[in-house]
């Protein structure tokens, strides 16, 4: 079986951990990554797949937040590219990051029904 994951990853002190979504086998394995980088004021995608996340270096923790069919993975590649990476005019207008960026996606998907909205709470209450 396949699961959508949220990943959280260690980054230098003191920025907080980088959160991504990932869809992969529940016993860690190979898994497709969907994710923004960049400077908060300017982030892109960078999703990627084939990547064994759970065995990173910056891997922190993870959290299983629904079961995958096709469908489902279809919706999570269609939200996670149309959900607008964080954008801010300069430094001091910053008012989103990667995190905030997967909630959004997440939201996207609780209505499409992926993700329930226990789950998001609970992913929400880690900020």
């Amino acid at each position: 079986h396949r699961y959508l994951w949220l990943i959280r990853q260690k980054q230098p002190y003191p920025q907080p951990f980088h959160w991504s979504l990932a869809i992969g086998p529940e016993n860690g394995g190979r898994c497709t990554i969907y994710q923004v980088k960049g400077d908060a004021f300017a982030m892109h995608y960078s999703h990627t797949t084939d990547v064994e996340i759970f065995n990173s270096n910056c891997f922190q923790d993870c959290y299983q937040l629904a079961k995958m069919d096709a469908a489902g993975e279809a919706w999570v590649d269609y939200y996670a590219n149309i959900e607008v990476p964080p954008f801010a005019a300069n430094q001091e207008t910053v008012a989103e990051n990667c995190q905030d960026w997967t909630i959004r996606v997440l939201r996207a998907l609780q209505s499409s029904e992926i993700v329930s909205l226990q789950r998001i709470r609970e992913v929400e209450s880690l900020l």
